[in-house]
């Protein structure tokens, strides 16, 4: 994965979230009162959320203060 700063990566994070989103990946669990309870997410895109958070996070951890 490429280097990213914080932004770029919730940039992206975003990007994937909404992409999936735009297909039909990813569905929502309701409750009687329509409100979302749960999300089911393929593997493939939870990895690769993961993945863009741990990047994210090294990025904060390494970053000088």
């Amino acid at each position: 994965m490429d280097d990213l700063d914080i932004s770029q990566a919730a940039d992206k994070l975003n990007d994937l979230a909404h992409g999936a989103l735009l297909r039909g990946d990813i569905r929502f669990i309701r409750d009687e009162a329509g409100r979302r309870i749960a999300a089911v997410v393929p593997v493939s895109i939870a990895e690769q959320a993961l993945r863009l958070r741990a990047e994210a996070e090294a990025v904060e951890v390494e970053s000088p203060v």
